[in-house]
């Protein structure tokens, strides 16, 4: 569904509006219609001509603000629009003609916007907004021609600020309160630092409990928080809070929990609201990239990256090496070959550089040695390379090579816990200082059967482990071991499970 929000940035960045003026009548546009206007945004993409949507966002808090141009003219804004991890920048219409519809306001337009050369083609937009009472309701309609045939519904509603509101949007305490939901569980309580607020759990406590952890939230007076104090979340990934301050200031928060893991069953399996498939609970994968693929119909509607499968005792996770055909997407290359990730760390798609979007590392609070586990594995039967040059992307079969799975644990030094990671960039970076330790497990053999495997930590000789510093973990598995150079073979399958963390 995600597929073509790089094409609404570059629509929305260049909208305008085209009306005519009325030169008998002059509005109030000072006193009734000028102003920051509070609210929320919401987007819909409807495809080939369907009736039904997919919803890209929902009550996303916004301001949009009407300036008066003159007594018949208004300019419009709507800043720092960021949608699934896209900064879209600020819309800016300089001109649209305002007409008074009794005790409302109306603007309306349209135009053609020529995005050829983006490998979108020529859009038509349309435009409609009304203010009323001092509320605005807004609608964007962009049109994208074939082979797309999409439609974006982006739509605002919101009331128009007096200037005397609070700017205050923080959050001035987090805590979880004995005896509430599964809040004993909570060893430390939440630390506020900045916009990460973080806390520590036992690492014996299971998925099932963090997600019956209920927080009691406090923040700045007359600001509004999403999601609501009091509620449940999912606190086996971290959740994200905003707060909204009475005249639309916003800032975002972000809580995890500490806590270190030693052993994986893939037993619990939760669904990723970015994707929309289920993850091993405590790991992280690239099914949300494989989901962006298959709305731009680069692979078959059945491709699975990470899934649940029989493993060797109750179920296992496999992963998989698709085949995605090769093209260039508007500002990004789609490779031949897309080797899915299971990992420990956080997927945030990145359109502009996709090996950035696997971000590598949990806390960790031990010093690692070993990890170990079963697994299996079918390399496929041929393998490509993908060759770009500039926007022509190919895939080029290499004669004789085989396909081996990959299976990295490293070790690395940080002085954030939320900000730092690494990816698919850095992690065999040379120049990639801060790896404390880090050992690989490489197979290209087929293992029709469970068969142990086990990855040896190799400790930096210039990096002594010292538990006073703060370090993070990952445990990162590969069908293709090429994977990060867009090589490998469609088909190839790794099976993992009971993976277990052996500490010095």
């Amino acid at each position: 569904m995600k597929r073509k929000l790089c094409f609404l940035m570059m629509t929305v960045l260049f909208l305008g509006f085209t009306a005519c003026k009325n030169d008998d009548h002059k509005l109030p546009i000072e006193k009734e219609i000028a102003g920051a206007y509070k609210g929320t945004l919401d987007i819909v993409m409807y495809m080939g001509g369907s009736t039904v949507g997919t919803e890209i966002a929902k009550d996303a808090p916004q301001k949009v603000y009407l300036y008066k141009v003159d007594d018949e003219t208004v300019k419009m804004e709507l800043k720092n629009l960021s949608v699934i991890n896209l900064d879209l920048g600020t819309i800016s219409i300089d001109q649209a003609t305002v007409i008074e519809n009794g005790d409302s306001y109306s603007f309306a337009g349209s135009q053609e916007l020529d995005l050829t050369n983006e490998g979108i083609g020529k859009c038509i937009v349309k435009v409609e907004g009304n203010v009323k009472n001092e509320q605005i309701a807004l609608d964007i309609d962009v049109e994208v021609p074939a082979p797309l045939n999409q439609t974006v519904k982006v739509t605002f509603t919101g009331k128009r600020l007096t200037g005397s509101e609070s700017s205050a949007a923080e959050i001035t305490s987090f805590v979880f309160e004995a005896g509430k939901g599964g809040n004993d569980a909570v060893l430390i309580q939440p630390q506020i630092n900045g916009s990460s607020i973080t806390f520590m759990v036992a690492d014996t406590t299971s998925t099932e409990t963090l997600n019956t952890l209920i927080p009691t939230i406090t923040v700045s007076e007359k600001a509004t928080l999403t999601p609501a104090s009091g509620v449940a979340q999912n606190f086996s990934q971290k959740v994200t809070y905003t707060v909204m301050a009475e005249d639309g200031t916003q800032q975002v928060y972000t809580v995890s929990v500490a806590q270190t893991m030693s052993f994986y069953d893939f037993e619990s399996w939760i669904n990723n609201s970015k994707s929309n498939y289920d993850d091993p609970a405590g790991w992280c994968t690239s099914n949300a990239a494989l989901s962006l693929l298959k709305t731009m119909n680069y692979c078959p509607a059945d491709a699975v990256a990470v899934g649940k499968i029989e493993g060797k005792s109750g179920q296992g996770a496999r992963i998989m090496t698709n085949d995605t055909k090769g093209a260039w997407a508007f500002i990004t290359a789609v490779p031949k070959v897309t080797a899915a990730t299971l990992f420990l760390g956080e997927f945030e798609v990145n359109l502009s550089n996709t090996l950035k979007s696997t971000h590598f590392g949990v806390p960790y609070y031990d010093q690692p040695e070993t990890v170990k586990g079963y697994y299996k594995y079918k390399a496929g039967e041929t393998y490509y390379k993908t060759e770009i040059n500039g926007k022509d992307v190919k895939g080029i079969e290499v004669p004789g090579m085989a396909d081996s799975c990959v299976i990295t644990a490293v070790l690395f030094e940080v002085n954030d816990y939320d900000s730092e990671w690494l990816d698919g960039v850095t992690l065999y970076d040379p120049a990639t200082t801060n790896i404390v330790a880090m050992g690989v497990f490489m197979d290209g053999a087929e293992k029709s059967e469970f068969t142990p495997f086990e990855v040896k930590l190799k400790y930096s000789d210039d990096k002594v482990y010292d538990s006073s510093k703060k370090y993070k973990f990952s445990i990162i598995c590969s069908s293709s071991k090429n994977g990060a150079e867009f090589a490998g073979a469609p088909g190839s399958e790794l099976i993992i499970d009971d993976v277990e963390i052996v500490n010095k």
